[in-house]
């Protein structure tokens, strides 16, 4: 049975320094005896948690504030293990360690990453079931949150919205560290992130990452809890020119290549090329201006004066693996689902009786990966190879596994006949060639 430890807060010494006044708030606390977390079966530990946050926060008031809430979580939880209320304090607490992460007043402190980290974990043990809510956790428990909360590293970690509160107008990006010059990002594809989160409960997530060591052109973005959901999607982007890398899309692993999208909240000429880029290197230096004058000079294609410009971007409905980049040079097209024969004045379908399908894949350039987000236009010939009048919704776009269905075509004259496409582009990237296809054979039938 999980294990849950009600015991009243006891207060250590630390916490005694923080309230008191004279030479005991100069003492820095001393590390907490750490409770190893063997699983999601470890159980909630409100006084552990209480000398986490004691030994973390360096600053009295701050120590304070996050006791308050420790206090309050422990309260509700007496109400109801893992309800809603005890989740916000959860994410109130994480909003807090952010927060002196930004400001390099614990984050930085040596080892003290590692006692942010087993904090984060602790909390998590304390706002999901490990049963009922086991997808809530990482994939990996206990996580290990250092990088994400270490000043001199390059991850990232925040809480979105940063406040309990839903009408929270926050729409800034995440960005890895150094925010000065970050290589990746995630935002709102549109309004706030309270808007992105309206479908969770509580509408509130904790964003984290780190570099990926083997790729320096990847970065690991995931979230608490592990399965949120962003409706709109969010997007997810890395340094990489909009408007120069015109055949380049955002891969996300195990998903797969992500619909384009700009993203203004990475700045060409300022934001890291790698993960763990030197920013004051000559050879940075060199490379952002022969970015900038390629940006200057260089031609577009029209639709190029739209972006921002930005970094380049992909639209997701959820984070939880490596994000990079990934040139496309050309899409393959394939009619998976063939027309079959049918009757005048009827709908084309599939031999199953269903739509007709076109799948869209890389060609060259991280080949045989699905294209999400491809216009994809089709026409029907006769045998002469003539163009013929085809009814219906001859355009479609395909989907995040780069299916385009067509459950509406029809044509008005018997005969013999095959689909072809034509007008195919993927969406914000006409640089990116596709290819054409053609479908079996098939008759039109009197009715």
């Amino acid at each position: 049975m999980h294990r849950r430890l009600r015991n009243t807060l006891v207060l250590t010494a630390a916490v005694a320094a923080a309230s008191g006044c004279g030479d005991q708030q100069q003492q820095l606390p001393s590390a907490p005896e750490y409770h190893t977390i063997t699983g999601t079966s470890s159980g909630c530990d409100f006084t552990h948690i209480n000398q986490l946050v004691n030994s973390y926060f360096t600053n009295p008031q701050r120590q304070k504030t996050v006791r308050d809430l420790v206090s309050a979580m422990a309260a509700a939880d007496g109400v109801q293990h893992f309800s809603t209320t005890v989740k916000s304090n959860g994410f109130d607490i994480m909003a807090n360690i952010a927060a002196v992460v930004v400001s390099t007043t614990a984050g930085d402190l040596a080892g003290n990453s590692g006692v942010g980290s087993n904090l984060v974990n602790h909390l998590i043990l304390c706002m999901y079931d490990p049963v009922a809510e086991k997808e809530s956790y990482p994939t990996t428990f206990p996580e290990d949150f250092t990088v994400a909360l270490d000043t001199s590293a390059h991850g990232a970690f925040a809480v979105k919205p940063p406040t309990n509160s839903v009408t929270d107008a926050n729409a800034d990006a995440v960005l890895s560290r150094p925010t000065s010059a970050p290589f990746s990002g995630v935002g709102p594809s549109t309004g706030t992130w309270a808007g992105a989160l309206s479908t969770n409960t509580p509408a509130r997530v904790l964003l984290y990452g780190r570099p990926v060591t083997t790729n320096p052109k990847a970065y690991d973005w995931k979230t608490v809890p592990h399965n949120a959901s962003f409706s709109p999607p969010v997007v997810v982007a890395v340094c990489v020119n909009a408007l120069t890398a015109t055949t380049t899309l955002v891969n996300e692993q195990n998903v797969g290549l992500l619909p384009f999208v700009d993203a203004p909240f990475l700045v060409p000429g300022t934001c890291s090329e790698t993960a763990l880029l030197d920013q004051g290197s000559p050879a940075m230096l060199a490379r952002r201006l022969i970015r900038l004058g390629a940006s200057l000079f260089g031609p577009h294609a029209l639709w190029a004066t739209a972006l921002s410009p930005g970094g380049t971007g992909g639209l997701t409905g959820g984070i939880r693996s490596e994000f990079g980049p990934t040139e496309i040079d050309s899409v393959h097209l394939q009619f998976v689902q063939q027309p079959t024969s049918t009757k005048v004045n009827t709908f084309i379908t599939s031999q199953g009786g269903g739509p007709v399908t076109i799948l869209a894949t890389a060609f060259s350039g991280g080949v045989g990966k699905t294209i999400p987000n491809v216009s994809i236009g089709v026409a029907a010939v006769n045998n002469n190879g003539s163009t013929v009048s085809l009814g219906g919704t001859t355009t479609q776009i395909t989907n995040g596994s780069g299916i385009a269905t067509y459950a509406n075509l029809s044509l008005n004259k018997t005969g013999g006949y095959k689909l072809v496409t034509g007008n195919s582009h993927v969406g914000n990237r006409p640089d990116i060639l596709v290819g054409t296809a053609a479908s079996a054979k098939f008759n039109i039938a009197p009715k």
